[in-house]
Parts: C-alpha cells; sequence; structure tokens
C-alpha cells in the first residue's frame, strides 16, 4: 500500500508538471505548487483519514531527504491540515457481506470471466 502512495505521488506530480510544461523527474522537481495540488486531489478521493497518512508519508519522506541533503525543500511542509476533509469523505463503515448478498454476488458472477476473482475475493475477508 505504501509503494501505491509513493507511486501515485509520483504519477500526479508528473502529470501536474506536464500542465505547465515542466519535468518532474526527481523530488527537487517537486515544488510546493505542485505538492498543494496533490494534496487537494488526494482530499477528493480518498476518506481523511487516508489522506492524513498519505500526506504524513509523503512529507516525512522529504524531511528525511532533506535532512540527509538529498532534497532541498519539503514541498508538502506549508501544506495545513484543517479538520476532516469536506465532510464526503468521511469514515465509511466496513462491514462484511453477510450469507445471501453472497449467494446473490456469486449467482450474478457465476457465468462471466470474474467469477474466480469474486469467489477469492469473498474467500479472503471482502467487504462491502
Amino acid at each position: 500500500m505504501v509503494k501505491n502512495w509513493f507511486g501515485v505521488f509520483a504519477e500526479f506530480a508528473q502529470k501536474e508538471a506536464n500542465k505547465h510544461h515542466k519535468r518532474c523527474e526527481t523530488v527537487n522537481d517537486v515544488t510546493p505548487e505542485i505538492a498543494s495540488a496533490w494534496f487537494n486531489h488526494i482530499k477528493t478521493t480518498y476518506i481523511w483519514e487516508t489522506v492524513l497518512k498519505m500526506k504524513h508519508l509523503i512529507s516525512g519522506t522529504f524531511t528525511r531527504l532533506q535532512a540527509n541533503g538529498l532534497a532541498r525543500i519539503n514541498p508538502l511542509k506549508k501544506i495545513q491540515l484543517r479538520g476532516g476533509g469536506n465532510g464526503e469523505n468521511k469514515k465509511v463503515s466496513r462491514k462484511a457481506l453477510n450469507a445471501e448478498e453472497t449467494e446473490r454476488m456469486f449467482e450474478y458472477a457465476r457465468d462471466t470471466k470474474i467469477y474466480p476473482l469474486v469467489v477469492a475475493a469473498a474467500c479472503t475477508g471482502m467487504r462491502i
């Protein structure tokens, strides 16, 4: 999951830089503007708990890189964390499917190519 968060950040930073006809290939190419745009993007994409974890992970990485002389600045340092997001991305209840829901899901998927995936997901703790 953490590897994916770094990937999400790097991919977003590259796309954001491309919008302004710039490159973003190293940590020193990440500007506070790119970091701010990324933070605004993840606030609308993930629940607030995940947003906080992602921000702290990426910011902490930049802080360590800066301390070791590998990064000039921490572009996320000035991003302010206020409240729990915009209200739309609050934590959602995650409950397991009941027996009836699971059986109905199997019936819908039975004659499709994703049936093995559905069975594997259901047998490994899939939630709604």
